[in-house]
């Protein structure tokens, strides 16, 4: 092998890739932002859909820590989250190709009702598409696809917000 193409399937094994996309379909009100302070999280699947009870409580978990950074009083509400797409693939595979099989996929919608009468008060579709390449294979896919969600969640929830 001649050191070029060493050079280039070092590359392809290595390198990494995230995207998420965001939208709010029902977008929170900027004076609610500010007051929102969210006491319960609940993770559930859409039908069809059947990820493993790893990723369903490293989903909420990272929910939780990334919430509990946000320091707001006020308005009591609870976030409700669906899984509607999974694609993980494990570290074992990713050991032997890296980035070649494609990016783990994380997809779900998440409404913020108010606690006391369950009136919706926003709604957000997020799909995480994150591909840690040949890095893959020193962290937990499910784990680490969760976190990244959670991440991307909270932030457009609390837009920049402390």
């Amino acid at each position: 092998m001649n050191i070029n193409t060493f050079v280039l399937v070092s590359a392809l094994f290595l390198v990494g890739a995230c995207s998420t996309d965001i939208s709010a379909r029902k977008p929170l009100d900027e004076g609610l932002q500010k007051t929102l302070e969210i006491t319960e999280v609940s993770v559930d699947t859409q039908k069809g859909i059947y990820p493993s009870s790893k990723l369903v409580s490293a989903l909420r978990s990272a929910v939780i820590e990334e919430l509990s950074t946000k320091i707001t009083r006020g308005r009591f509400a609870r976030l409700e989250i669906k899984i509607t797409h999974i694609k993980i693939i494990r570290s074992e595979k990713r050991a032997l190709t890296g980035m070649l099989l494609g990016a783990n996929k994380l997809n779900v919608t998440a409404v913020i009702k108010n606690q006391k009468d369950s009136k919706r008060l926003a709604e957000y579709s997020v799909n995480g598409s994150y591909n840690p390449g040949g890095f893959g294979v020193f962290t937990d896919p499910e784990t680490s696809t969760a976190k990244s969600v959670a991440e991307a969640l909270v932030r457009e929830i609390y837009k920049g917000r402390n």
